[in-house]
């Protein structure tokens, strides 16, 4: 059992013993209630006054401490589940910084600064090019520009520290995946989650998946370029000459949604993309979150202890019923 089903596990003892307790009072209260209800009974009769005042106003009084029981029974286990820490909608946001869970976009540090041309990018790798998992941070004079200052500064990474001249250098034609981890907290057994981001790439960004292992959960289809499949990296700061007139690529955006992830488990993002050509070419790819939350799912248990909490009521009410009558 995790350690946060042990603490749920505590907090249901605890629950029942106050619903025990609390249940045990009402009971004495309504045994209490109705001798007195019974002696007030008999002495109206016997003074032949069955509509007395005071028989009127100890039945409305009955009636307000049933009332009152039915408020502070509800608070209870109001303020106790509140205490047990079940509440649903826990969310965090999977963009903060230097964490376990965090998503980053390319070319940044820990604490999403820009790195330096030629580095390696510590989040991010690729499907084993030439022998070499590393990605490296260096643009090609031909795409979008990188941003390198301010909020959500993002820069190119290649799949080869080569360079040819000031542009990373050429490999191999074919599909190049790019790789990122991150790793939900413990806090949840299971988490949904939901990302946003906007990509670009050379020559196009094929497939964003969300990726246990080998497994895809889920994935989405980029944008597509209008000229022919080709030229996913035209953007904000692109030569107007480089793929002739095609400077609208919007590079997304592009949402991933999974529910069930689980809490402790690391999970894969997966970015394919296609570097077209015959012979060696430039090849790379430009990653952007602009969003990303993953939502807190409690154990199946929680739902067993709501479900046992609506019974403890129902039959509470049927034992006042069977008082009163």
């Amino acid at each position: 059992m995790t350690a946060y089903g042990r603490r749920i596990e505590s907090e249901v003892v605890v629950l029942f013993a106050r619903l025990c307790t609390f249940v045990q009072g009402i009971e004495k209260n309504w045994v209490t209630s109705e001798k007195r209800s019974c002696k007030l009974r008999a002495a109206c009769v016997y003074c032949g006054y069955p509509t007395s005042p005071e028989a009127v106003a100890s039945a409305k009084g009955r009636r307000v401490e049933v009332d009152i029981m039915r408020a502070s029974l509800a608070a209870l286990i109001g303020l106790t589940l509140a205490s047990a820490g079940i509440g649903w909608g826990y969310t965090i946001n999977l963009l903060t910084y230097n964490q376990p869970y965090t998503l980053y976009n390319t070319g940044v540090d820990n604490f999403g600064n820009a790195l330096s041309t030629g580095s390696s990018d510590p989040h991010y790798t690729d499907n084993n090019w030439a022998g070499s998992n590393a990605t490296y941070v260096r643009r090609h004079t031909a795409w979008r520009s990188d941003i390198t200052s301010g909020s959500g500064q993002v820069r190119w990474i290649t799949p080869t520290s080569a360079v040819s001249g000031d542009n990373p250098g050429g490999v191999d034609p074919g599909t190049i995946s790019f790789y990122t981890n991150f790793t939900l907290p413990t806090d949840y057994p299971f988490w949904n989650v939901t990302m946003t981001a906007y990509v670009w790439a050379d020559n196009d960004p094929n497939r964003i998946s969300i990726m246990d292992g080998t497994t895809e959960l889920a994935f989405v289809v980029p944008p597509q370029p209008s000229n022919n499949g080709e030229c996913g990296y035209k953007g904000p700061g692109s030569p107007s000459s480089s793929c002739g007139s095609n400077l609208a690529y919007s590079g997304g955006p592009n949402t991933l949604s999974y529910n069930g992830l689980v809490g402790g488990k690391t999970y894969t993002i997966r970015f394919e993309v296609l570097n077209l050509g015959s012979l060696e070419n430039p090849a790379g790819s430009w990653v952007q979150w602009v969003s990303g939350s993953a939502t807190g799912v409690p154990e199946p248990s929680i739902y067993a202890l709501m479900g046992t909490v609506g019974l403890a009521l129902y039959l509470l009410r049927r034992r006042k019923k069977a008082a009163e009558r």
